[in-house]
């Protein structure tokens, strides 16, 4: 009877244990407890986040360029100091056209940094500020410390491009071989999209020498004109002349319309910003008017070997004595004129254009009768009468032949010789340069600038302009 007894109950603790188990079952149909089901969904989250964390931004390598926005800075880095390390990716142009590091700046902890590296950091503090506060959220800054070994030199930034390579900043500059040697420090600050360049680990630049094109042709250009004052430094302009200069960035402008007392000048140079001139040039012809009367109309912009021309043509009609100041603005390619050049007025003084022009002379400021001088107002050369000129000088002359003639000037004694075009002293030709460049007339012997002002330079007391911006010739008696 009792083993029955203890049967029926093992019997029953069985029914019990399973029933547990059905209980546990139904409660939890994915067959995994509660604490084994939470941690299953923790692992999943944390594989989520950890492949996340691994995926990276690849860079686009087809080749494109990106947009930018070149600013300059007239600074240098403190050279041979520990401050600019990692900073100063020094170029100095002219060495190599090869690639090169450039430093990439994207937040502003590196901005202070990079100030501290700096020279004259006070040159750069006023840029950052003006820069938005959330900038480097969108845009970071391409800087390249390019070195010019002397006066002379003039560069931008042509492109900002993308390849297999990374990211490249090209640099172009022009020489005009001329300049003393003096190391320049310019620090280019180049702007772009993060956006453009996600995912880029290699930075560099380029710098490659531009020549001016030569070739002959028509500018198209858009023109403006303005009434009112412009400041030009160390320029003389004489009344009626016209005068270039041309400009090539933001700060150049804006320092012609702070010496300007034109509203319209500035209200016109308000929005020609950095990004204006990567694309265009201004060219700024000046004139000061002796009369309202006058008039100076631009005809056109044409380039070749001599550089480039601002043709204007000029009516004289003096109708009173009301001074009136001309500021006429022109806007062109900046490819078409960069390069070491003269950009140059060409004035005519003929109802249409011509580049060949007749010009009087004057001896200390009063006009010389019966001297008319041909000025080519396009390659700047001048046809001087050089019997014309000597006999305004007081000089005698006496001809003893259809093509010779004996002079008296200045207390000496020259033949003059129409057959083998020379004005000879003794046995020595006294006008300077090539006799190839002088032509013979009937009883004239017409020379160019360098013969008359050697001639001059030598025999009396007098020394020869050309002023080609006011189509007229001047005679000084020197003063010293």
């Amino acid at each position: 009877m009792k083993k029955a007894l203890l049967l029926i109950l093992a019997l029953v603790m069985c029914v019990t244990f399973f029933a547990s188990c059905a209980e546990g079952t139904v409660e939890n149909s994915s067959g995994v407890s509660e604490t084994e089901s939470n941690d299953s969904e923790t692992s999943k989250d944390e594989m989520s986040t950890g492949e996340s964390s691994l995926e990276e931004v690849v860079f686009d390598e087809t080749p494109r360029d990106i947009e930018f926005v070149e600013h300059s800075l007239s600074v240098g880095f403190k050279y041979g100091s520990s401050e600019n390390e990692g900073f100063a990716k020094t170029h100095i142009i002219g060495r190599g056209d090869s690639r090169f590091d450039t430093f990439v700046l994207d937040s502003e902890d590196k901005i202070e940094p990079f100030l501290s590296a700096l020279d004259s950091p006070e040159r750069a503090e006023e840029f950052f500020e003006s820069l938005p506060e959330d900038f480097f959220e969108r845009k970071l800054l391409l800087i390249n410390d390019f070195l010019t070994p002397m006066t002379g030199y003039r560069g931008r930034v042509r492109r900002v491009c993308a390849d297999e390579n990374g990211v490249t900043l090209e640099y172009v500059y022009t020489h005009g071989e001329i300049g003393s040697d003096v190391v320049i420090p310019c620090i280019f600050l180049t702007e772009i999209d993060k956006a453009d360049v996600a995912g880029c680990e290699s930075f560099g630049a380029e710098s490659t020498k531009v020549d001016f094109d030569t070739t002959e042709r028509e500018l198209d250009y858009i023109s403006h004109s303005f009434v009112g004052e412009l400041k030009l430094n160390y320029v003389d302009i004489p009344a009626d002349s016209v005068v270039v200069t041309a400009v090539y960035s933001k700060g150049s402008l804006q320092r012609l319309v702070e010496g300007s007392d034109s509203e319209e000048f500035a209200e016109f140079a308000k929005d020609k910003d950095s990004k204006y001139f990567q694309k265009k040039s201004l060219i700024i012809a000046y004139v000061i008017s002796s009369s309202s009367g006058n008039e100076f109309r631009l005809d056109g912009i044409s380039c070749s070997e001599y550089g480039t021309a601002v043709r204007i043509n000029r009516a004289l009609n003096d109708t009173d004595d009301k001074e009136v100041k001309h500021i006429l603005v022109v806007e062109v390619d900046a490819d078409e004129v960069f390069g070491v050049h003269e950009i140059y007025p060409a004035v005519s003084d003929t109802e249409e254009w011509q580049k060949n022009q007749s010009a009087p002379m004057y001896i200390n400021g009063k006009l010389a009768e019966n001297v008319e001088c041909e000025l080519d107002i396009i390659a700047r050369e001048v046809e001087l009468p050089l019997v014309a000129t000597l006999d305004s000088l007081g000089a005698s002359i006496e001809w003893t032949s259809s093509e010779k003639a004996s002079v008296s000037f200045n207390g000496r004694s020259y033949t003059l010789s129409l057959k083998t075009k020379k004005l000879v002293r003794g046995n020595e030709d006294r006008l300077w340069g090539e006799v190839e460049n002088r032509t013979s007339e009937e009883q004239e012997l017409y020379v160019d600038y360098i013969a008359l002002w050697g001639f001059l330079l030598r025999e009396s007391d007098f020394d020869l302009y050309v002023n080609c911006n006011g189509n007229y010739i001047e005679l000084v008696e020197r003063n010293y």
